[in-house]
């Protein structure tokens, strides 16, 4: 994570690179609302150093041509959409946010990313291992 920044910042500033990646037209204001929704729920429950280190795995794989695919209840997160841990894109269909991370379930939730089956222990040896320069 980049000095200064806090997990909260770096992961609202992900999330938005994501999104104008994934709508350079513009974000559509349903997603724009969603991803407000998400973020604010990833926070209060302090969830943001999770989806970093899995869009961090994600992306170390994924640059190094290993293919990877997040699943499961994550398909329903506009969040890992925009930071690529999935490919559900939330402009065309329903999500069922709740359903990924709740309050009441008081648990973690589980992000699970498949990797290729002869290259998936190289895609999580080498994760922060290089420093980037992020903004905030």
């Amino acid at each position: 994570m980049p000095a200064g920044c806090t997990p909260a910042e770096h992961l609202r500033h992900l999330t938005e690179a994501g999104a104008r990646r994934r709508w350079p037209g513009g974000v559509p204001a349903g997603v724009s609302r969603l991803l407000e929704h998400e973020l604010a729920l990833i926070a209060e429950l302090g969830y943001e150093p999770y989806f970093l280190t899995v869009q961090d795995i994600v992306r170390f794989a994924k640059g190094r041509g290993i293919l990877c695919q997040g699943r499961g209840s994550a398909a329903n997160s506009a969040v890992c959409y925009c930071l690529g841990i999935t490919e559900v894109d939330p402009a065309r269909m329903e999500m069922l946010f709740e359903r990924f991370i709740s309050r009441e379930r008081g648990e973690p939730p589980d992000i699970d990313v498949d990797f290729e089956h002869q290259r998936r222990a190289r895609s999580s040896s080498g994760t922060r291992t290089t420093s980037k320069p992020w903004a905030c």
